[in-house]
Parts: C-alpha cells; structure tokens; sequence
C-alpha cells in the first residue's frame, strides 16, 4: 500500500467519524425528553376540584347545590335560567321570580328596595325591556334576607330531586311549613325548595 493510499484511507475514516457524530446530534427524538408538567394553580385543592370534575362523567353539567354533585340540567330549562342571569346582569340586582309570559320570560329582580320587572325573550339571551313596579314587597324581602339559595339554585334542585319533565311555568318566594321558600311551578308538579339550605320541604303532583 503507497502513503497516498493510507492518507486517503485516513482522511474517509475520519471524514465518516465527524459525519456520524453529527448524525447523532440532529437526529436524536425529541418526544423522549422528559416534561415536567407544573402543578395546577391553586395547589393540592385544584388538583381535587379536577380530580373531581373528571370523575362526575358530566364536564358540561351544572353544580346543584344541597346535593354536592354535578347534575345536567335538560335542555329545555336552560331558557329560564339563562333568563334569569340575564336580569340580573342588567339590573344588578337579585332575582326571586320569574314567570312565563306569552313566549317570553318576566323576571323580577331586587334592586334595594326597588321591584324592578326584566322581560326577557324565551331563549333568555335578549333583554326585551326593564320596569319599574314600585317599592319591594315585605315579604319578599324578609325572604330574600333569609335566602341561602339562589332562585336558579332552587330551580335546579327541584329538576334533581323532584325528577320534573314539564316545562317551568313560574318560580317565586312564599311561605310553606312555617319556613320561607321557593315555590318552584312545573307543568307537571309543584316543588317547595327551603331558601336557607336547599332542602324539599314539600312536592305536590
């Protein structure tokens, strides 16, 4: 063998080694590197409330309280529902009735000592118009002082417990038993929701 032949021989060898050492390099799978995924904001309480919400099986249902769950409302009460955050978005008050009224929905809403009445279209995504009906009944106000629940909290505990199919036709505060309530009207049956901790008090078919 002539030394220009070893030299050739040399220099291919060493050509191949730097040509491999950059092959390792660029071509090297990036899905391999370990990720460090942080920690949900919130600590150790967000991961549970996840946890949670991934074990109801319902990620877009509504959280009825009284029961501590998650509970899909049907579809056909999410009208009066949305009426009613509707209202209160407009007013700025706090709705405790609500009435079907000729395809659409009246909502009234307490605003201080104000009464005030928000018409609502049937889907409860348009304000039709707001009035103002006087000074705020006494008894609706001593119900509202003692509310802990909501009216639309009240209207989905009565879907969840009462098992209604029938359209909502009106919801308001009244008096059952002794104890203040939501008295929430099915076309079907008729469910008394305690404002304080969202309890029955009473359900007439």
């Amino acid at each position: 063998m002539t030394r220009a032949s070893v030299l050739f021989g040399s220099t291919l060898l060493a050509g191949g080694l730097v040509l491999s050492g950059c092959t390792g390099v660029d071509t090297g799978d990036p899905g391999t590197e370990p990720v460090t995924v942080p920690p949900p904001v919130g600590g150790d309480d967000g991961a549970a409330e996840a946890d949670g919400a991934e074990g109801s099986g319902n990620p877009d249902g509504t959280e009825a309280p009284g029961g501590g769950t998650d509970a899909e409302v049907p579809s056909q009460y999410a009208g009066p529902l949305a009426a009613v955050a509707a209202a209160e978005e407009e007013t700025g008050g706090t709705a405790f009735e609500i009435d079907s009224d000729d395809g659409a929905w009246e909502v009234h809403v307490a605003v201080g000592d104000d009464e005030i009445e928000v018409r609502v279209d049937s889907t409860g995504q348009e304000v039709l118009g707001t009035e103002r009906e006087g000074g705020l009944d006494s008894d609706d106000r001593e119900g509202l002082e003692a509310a802990q629940i909501s009216l639309s909290e009240a209207v989905i505990i009565a879907i969840n417990e009462s098992g209604a199919s029938g359209p909502l036709d009106d919801v308001d505060l009244t008096r059952e038993d002794g104890r203040h309530a939501w008295d929430v009207n099915f076309d079907d049956l008729e469910v008394y929701v305690d404002v304080t901790d969202g309890s029955i008090i009473k359900i007439d078919d």
